[in-house]
């Protein structure tokens, strides 16, 4: 609709004002008649208005039906709400007949808040035993481990994870505690030492086989050892010895008593280990706890100090300390006698005699030497695969004394081999002492051999017919030889034989002036 307020003369025609407002009036409350006479709204029909509050309508009902039987169920449940929180209204059977659940069964909860107060405390309960046992385990792996399990890696230090590539030629003979010499002389000492004071056991032979390397991270060396012992009693000693690593109910007791000699440390010797934390140069990371940082250092210590062999007095172990630990172990009540407290230490450790009648002798003057002793002498991880024994005249050795006992120990001795990670770390360093940083020339034999026939190429150009010149032309040959005859044969060693593949190649091109550092 058009509609103009004024007039062309100027003047206000207050007629067409009242026709206006009226119609705008209309059309704002929805009543203006359509073309067939019917009344809209807004645009939109009357019935359609109609229809819409019927809708509205019906909507409204079903949500005051919905809003009152939701004030009813919440009601009706807040009425049995003591009924809810008691469990034997619900079906637990399969709850409580489960296994893990038979020595709690008449002990269960009977509503939901003793159950939730029986989680919590049983959360609290799991977390404080993990801990203790992740705790118990870091005394075994810092420590035992590296007597029950030694590393083949005789090049890195366990504790300042540095690597000595020093150790080569003479030193790496001394070092390796794997040679046939070095087992040799462990397992006769071992034998031998296991009768001393009682009687006598010798090896009469013995056979050591090669190291077999496994793909789980473990090797072990086969060793036979045949012996003869003068005495029972002495005999028996050696099966204590054998037993000391190759039964695990043993190896329990081990870890046990260790815990309970880092526990006494760390509580006795807190500022010699605040001491050797700063010697060290110790930094505690902030996902270790402070126990377990402890540890380690202890561990270093006397990895250290058994490792040394020396006669010097030990900054962490003393007799009293020892003294302690015994009484620590068996949990010696404050009413009980010294003596009663030294026989339940024997009693407990009494399959260990290298450790129970020892320092488990109250008597015994100088525990902290017999401690150290007791240690140094704990052989690796041993399994038996056959043991033989009989008395030597029934045997049919007829000059032999009757207590005599003849017999043969088949084993393996097992230990932690050479990981990816370390082959890696220790030839990146060799090759940078011979090479330099950043040379491409790998130190394996094709590397070597590389760089024989460069320098063969260098000196066939020169014009020098000097001896020095022939007798150094000869050597290249001669190691030329050598590296050809292994170039096939060094893929297929093991990583521990490659290992010890590199750091001869290290000797020879350093001998024959070939590293470039």
């Amino acid at each position: 609709m058009e509609f103009n307020i004024g007039s062309t003369k100027g003047a206000f025609d207050m007629k067409a004002i009242i026709e206006w407002a009226k119609n705008l009036w209309l059309n704002l409350s929805g009543k203006k008649k359509g073309k067939n006479g019917e009344i809209l709204a807004f645009g939109v029909k009357k019935e359609s208005y109609l229809i819409m509050l019927g809708i509205f309508g019906v909507l409204l009902l079903t949500t005051l039906i919905f809003i009152g039987l939701a004030f009813y169920r919440n009601h009706a449940l807040n009425q049995r709400l003591s009924q809810l929180e008691q469990l034997k209204n619900y079906q637990l059977n399969t709850f409580k007949n489960d296994e893990l659940m038979a020595d709690l069964k008449d002990e269960l909860p009977t509503n939901f808040n003793e159950m939730l107060e029986l989680y919590t405390t049983t959360k609290t309960t799991k977390e404080r035993v993990e801990a203790e046992l992740n705790f118990k385990k870091s005394v075994y792996s810092d420590f035992l481990r590296n007597f029950l399990l030694p590393s083949l890696n005789i090049w890195k230090d366990p504790y300042t994870q540095q690597i000595d590539l020093s150790i080569l030629g003479k030193k790496y003979l001394q070092k390796n505690p794997y040679q046939d010499i070095s087992l040799l002389s462990q397992w006769s000492s071992i034998i031998r030492e296991s009768g001393k004071d009682i009687g006598t056991n010798e090896v009469v032979n013995m056979q050591i086989g090669e190291i077999k390397e496994g793909g789980n991270g473990f090797f072990n060396i086969p060793i036979s050892i045949s012996f003869k012992s003068n005495s029972k009693r002495a005999f028996l000693l050696l099966v204590d010895k054998l037993s000391l690593t190759s039964n695990i109910n043993n190896i329990g007791l081990l870890n046990d008593f260790t815990y309970h000699l880092f526990d006494t440390i760390r509580e006795e010797k807190a500022e010699e280990i605040k001491n050797l934390i700063q010697t060290y140069g110790a930094k505690k990371s902030d996902a270790m706890d402070e126990k377990t940082f402890k540890n380690q250092i202890i561990a270093h210590y006397l990895y250290n100090f058994l490792e040394s062999k020396s006669d010097e007095v030990n900054l962490l172990i003393d007799n009293a300390l020892v003294d302690k630990v015994i009484k620590q172990s068996i949990v010696c009540g404050e009413k009980e006698s010294s003596a009663t407290c030294y026989f339940r230490f024997r009693d407990k450790y009494r399959t260990i005699p290298g450790l129970a009648y020892s320092i488990g002798v109250e008597s015994t003057a100088d525990k902290a030497t017999l401690l150290k002793d007791f240690y140094a002498s704990i052989p690796p991880l041993i399994a038996i695969q056959s043991f033989t024994f009989d008395k030597a005249k029934a045997q049919g050795f007829s000059l032999a004394d009757d207590g005599e006992y003849l017999g043969n120990v088949s084993f393996n001795i097992y230990g932690r081999g050479i990981s990816t990670e370390e082959s890696t770390e220790i030839s990146t360093l060799l090759k940078e002492a011979c090479f330099g940083s950043g040379s491409s020339t790998d130190l394996t034999v094709q590397g070597a051999l590389d760089k024989v026939n460069e320098k063969m190429k260098i000196i066939g150009a020169s014009t020098d017919s000097s001896d020095g010149k022939v007798a150094l032309l000869s050597n290249l040959l001669e190691l030329k030889d050598s590296l050809t005859s292994q170039i096939e044969e060094f893929d297929r060693l093991s990583p521990y034989n490659q290992m010890i593949k590199k750091f001869e190649i290290y000797r020879e091109l350093k001998n024959m002036s070939l590293c470039t550092q």
